[in-house]
């Protein structure tokens, strides 16, 4: 699963220090970076991808080119929010835990985009509001102009994922809702726990049928690593999936 591991940070104020900020910003850049590479990695991995014996529509990788541009438009926004506020992206340490689940994914293009975009890029959905709160508290308009942004293409983005893993499901006959359930159960580790967005979810195409009362299986990397030496391993959960401030 994802290792979007929200950074510690210092609490004081309304909207958190400028610190907790900056983490924050930096968390969501590198989120963006990978992002960008990954909107590509499923133009390039799938494109010779069959569904009963048909290629995949030019519309799939059209669609997909769109979310490319628009993770490198906010990886642009973000970055330069950063030197902005007396920083740069690099500045602190990143995680490789994207990668960890596209790698676990790379099979399987519905796995990919269930995870990927209906999961990962959902939490980011959900987290986005209650983050634009806390900067308007702490008065940082134009970090909030940023993630306004981010959020608009965001929903467009899992709008794109539930499109076409549905569009698949349909023409293999499976039922998208049952599918994603199972996608999830088999590929992602731990509950996936609330707040949800219900709106903005619904916007995207996702109701609550997809995702209330849904545990994932998968055992984590790092978690089979521990399980190995120690004999248990971690608790999981979507919790942590995306950056915010608290």
């Amino acid at each position: 699963m994802f290792g979007w591991q929200r950074a510690d940070v210092d609490h004081s104020g309304k909207g958190g220090s400028e610190k907790s900020r900056i983490l924050m910003l930096h968390a969501l850049a590198n989120i963006e970076q990978y992002a960008i590479d990954l909107a590509w990695d499923i133009i390039a991995r799938f494109a010779e991808f069959e569904v009963d014996g048909e290629r995949l529509p030019v519309d799939f990788f059209l669609d997909w080119a769109k979310v490319a541009e628009d993770e490198a438009k906010h990886y642009s926004l973000l970055s330069k929010r950063l030197v902005e506020m007396g920083s740069y992206f690099g500045a602190h340490t990143v995680h490789a835990g994207l990668w960890e689940s596209a790698s676990d994914t790379a099979e399987s293009l519905l796995s990919r985009i269930a995870i990927i975009h209906l999961v990962a890029e959902a939490r980011g959905v959900d987290m986005n509001p209650l983050t634009m709160a806390k900067l308007r508290a702490a008065e940082d308009a134009e970090s909030t102009r940023i993630l306004e942004i981010i959020h608009a293409d965001e929903i467009t983005h899992v709008t794109t994922g539930h499109r076409w893993f549905s569009w698949i499901c349909h023409k293999r006959g499976l039922d998208p809702v049952q599918q994603f359930r199972l996608e999830v159960s088999n590929n992602f580790h731990g509950d996936l726990k609330g707040p949800f967005n219900v709106e903005d979810r619904a916007k995207a195409g996702l109701t609550p049928d997809f995702y209330t009362d849904l545990r994932g299986h998968h055992q984590r990397r790092e978690d089979r690593q521990a399980a190995y030496a120690h004999g248990g391993g971690k608790s999981g959960g979507d919790e942590h999936l995306h950056p915010r401030l608290t």
